[in-house]
């Protein structure tokens, strides 16, 4: 689990990083990339179309 704190930090670098999830994680260590985007969604209240399997 990751404290509130973490998520927050983790989003700002995000942020900072221009939406990049591969290079935050990169310099985080963690979390994964799919985790970072769907701590961003919940945050923002964004709802993004799920990529479609083709």
């Amino acid at each position: 689990m990751y404290t509130r704190k973490e998520k927050e930090t983790a989003i700002e670098l995000y942020l900072k990083n221009n939406k990049n999830a591969t290079k935050t994680v990169w310099k985080l260590g963690d979390p994964s990339v799919p985790t970072l985007i769907e701590w961003y969604r919940k945050q923002t209240k964004k709802n993004y179309p799920k990529k479609k399997n083709v």
